[in-house]
This record gives structure tokens, sequence and C-alpha cells, in this order.
């Protein structure tokens, strides 16, 4: 059994977000936690690895040589 830690930008559709999960929710084989954050947190969960997949609406830029991204 495989687990999947999806968090989403808090002002995503819900009918993206379903389109999304909906493969996870028939998967026998998936279980997925599924939590709803600001794109700040998406970002330092990604980079903690504290998270698997982030959804977001928004292009992730590196617009210097300091950022992760």
């Amino acid at each position: 059994m495989h687990h999947i830690t999806l968090w989403v930008q808090s002002n995503l559709s819900s009918n993206f977000i379903e389109s999304i999960i909906e493969p996870l929710l028939e998967s026998k084989n998936i279980k997925f936690s599924l939590s709803s954050r600001g794109m700040t947190d998406l970002l330092n969960g990604l980079v903690n690895h504290e998270i698997d997949v982030a959804l977001t609406k928004r292009a992730i830029l590196s617009e210097g040589q300091d950022t992760i991204w």
C-alpha cells in the first residue's frame, strides 16, 4: 500500500481537485491525505519534503540564484 500526501492551493476549484484525485479514489493500492494550503505553505512543504505533490495554478519561477525554484 502506498500513501501520497497531497496539498492543494486553497483557492483551486473543487472540480479541478476532484478530477485530479479521482484516479486515487479508484485505486486499491493507494491511500492519500489531502490538505488545502496557501502558496507559501505549498512551497515550504515541498522544500522540507513534507508532501509528495503540490497542486497550484501559479507557475513556480526562479527569479534569482538564491531561490530554490
